[in-house]
């Protein structure tokens, strides 16, 4: 259970401090995009290699965005982390 926790609490960290670097505050120290990959690979909403994002589309109502291709993602993350 501990174990788990920690793995959600890092990817957490992790996606906050990326959209931070997104948004231009400093970038160091964050992790890699095959890393962030590497966490959201391990999420329990993943299906068949694919992911499932949670996004709000406003205050207090929230939308699922099944079968994301990882992909984009990961070249994405590499892109805004990379400056």
């Amino acid at each position: 259970m501990l174990h788990q926790f920690k793995r959600r609490s890092a990817l957490a960290i992790c996606l906050a401090l990326t959209l931070l670097a997104t948004a231009g505050f400093a970038q160091e120290g964050l992790a890699d995009a095959d890393t962030l990959m590497a966490l959201m690979a391990q999420d329990k909403k993943v299906k068949r290699g694919k992911l499932t994002f949670i996004l709000m589309e406003a205050i207090g109502r929230a939308v699922i965005a099944p079968n994301v291709e990882p992909a984009p993602v990961r070249d994405f993350l590499q892109k805004k982390l990379a400056g």
